[in-house]
């Protein structure tokens, strides 16, 4: 009787179990769309590849720990989404990767999204510091809005969102505040100009591992930027702030890897050296190895140093060294088809291109690190550039940007017609003076 019975709960507990974990459906088409596949990100950037019919179609079906936004990603675009996900519920997407503005809902979650879309236009419309009197204004202006946006909320079917958002909006709201420090640094003002806004930022526990966002962060660059009345980043004015006022070790160790991670990815300085020496007190033993790594790697592409050599093809295949290029100064743009940035700079490389065409001493090259070299040799065929152009595939895996610490693109560098490093982070071919940079080094 005894083990019947059992057998009867255990039926009942796994149905009930089944009902509750029943996943999240994710079904779509998006239009223009040449991938094989796209990219579902969670927040601790775990990955999902999902594979796409020759008509744009998808679906999807995940278990999901809670409620929470991911990040839908088509790769060598632009389109990125940001999709809420919920078990139990199914959403219908349609987008065009040649509009990736425009993304149409249906399903359980569209009352999520238009939801979403009245905060945006509600923040665009009372978001901005200079239409308030003073940091008080704003914030009593911030305050009616939260008021309001609590109210739209209810109409959400959707009881994971709310639960979601109503966790996240006090936050949300202070990295708003927070934002009036650039409205300061717009109007070319003091940031500890205004008392009530020093209030809202001393105020910031530092020392508060729950806090989401980027507060923490934001209030050392602040304090920096008082400290040395300058709105540039101070890296050791940043470093001072993190050992004389956050306790928590953890925090101190987080924030200064961030901020030094991002220093030392911007090449070397004549602070480099002791940007080191004080982040070594602050730094874990983990985190230090990491940033030495880095450091030395920096201290390595110095001015003067040879360059790390490396190949890279050419449009039809063929291979190149970069020490093959010796003889003349190079001026070296690391570029791809799907990065914005970097194809802005293009129209200002081909006037340098013109500019120096037949010039003795220097050569103007191109490198796409572009996985798809498909859409590279199509773009160069659409384009026709007249100066240099190579490839070293991989996009961010790109063996080029490994070898030389590369984080983000398009990236510019300089070497002499010995293949020393005359500057890995050079001006980009857009900076007003460019040619007398260019010109001083040859």
């Amino acid at each position: 009787m005894m083990n019947i019975m059992s057998l009867i709960f255990g039926i009942i507990m796994v149905g009930s179990m089944t009902q509750l974990t029943e996943p999240a459906r994710l079904t779509g088409k998006i239009a223009n769309c040449e991938s094989e596949f796209i990219i579902l990100i969670a927040e601790d950037n775990k990955r999902d590849t999902i594979r796409i019919g020759q008509n744009g179609s998808f679906e999807f079906n995940t278990q999901v720990d809670a409620p929470t936004y991911y990040m839908l990603y088509v790769p060598n675009t632009n389109l990125f989404l940001n999709i809420f996900m919920e078990n139990g519920t199914s959403t219908h997407l349609e987008a065009d990767v040649n509009n990736p503005t425009i993304l149409k809902v249906s399903g359980d979650l569209e009352s999520v999204y238009e939801f979403t879309e009245e905060e945006q236009k509600a923040f665009i419309q009372a978001g901005d510091p200079a239409k308030y009197t003073g940091f008080k204004a704003y914030e009593v202006g911030l305050c009616l809005l939260k008021d309001s946006l609590c109210k739209a909320l209810n109409n959400v079917k959707s009881e994971g969102f709310k639960a979601y958002k109503t966790r996240s909006m006090n936050e949300t709201f202070d990295e708003i505040k927070i934002r009036y420090m650039y409205y300061l640094i717009d109007i070319q003002k003091p940031l500890n100009m205004d008392a009530d806004f020093n209030a809202f930022m001393n105020a910031i526990d530092l020392d508060d591992s729950t806090q989401i966002g980027d507060k923490i962060s934001s209030y050392l660059y602040w304090k920096a930027a008082c400290l040395s009345g300058n709105t540039d980043s101070n890296i050791l004015a940043v470093l001072q702030a993190i050992k004389d006022e956050i306790a928590n070790k953890v925090i101190a160790d987080k924030e200064t890897y961030s901020f030094c991670q991002k220093y030392f990815g911007g090449g070397s300085d004549d602070q480099m050296d002791a940007v080191y020496e004080a982040a070594k007190e602050l730094l874990s033993e983990e985190s230090l190895a990491h940033i030495k790594s880095i450091y030395e790697k920096i201290k390595s592409f110095a001015p003067g140093n040879e360059a790390p050599n490396f190949e890279m093809n050419t449009p039809d295949g063929k291979t190149v060294r970069l020490s093959d290029l010796r003889g003349k100064a190079i001026y070296l743009d690391i570029w791809a088809t799907w990065c914005g940035p970097c194809l802005k700079e293009i129209p200002f490389m081909a006037k340098l291109a013109e500019h120096y065409k037949g010039d003795s001493m220097i050569e103007i090259i191109s490198i796409s690190v572009d996985s798809n070299q498909k859409a590279w040799r199509e773009l160069l065929k659409k384009d026709q550039p007249q100066w240099s152009q190579f490839i070293v595939p991989g996009d961010f895996n790109s063996l080029l940007l490994k070898l030389y610490g590369i984080n983000g693109i398009p990236c510019f560098m300089m070497f002499d017609k010995d293949g020393r490093i005359i500057d890995i982070n050079a001006p980009r071919p857009s900076s007003e003076d460019i040619i007398k940079y260019i010109d001083s080094h040859l």
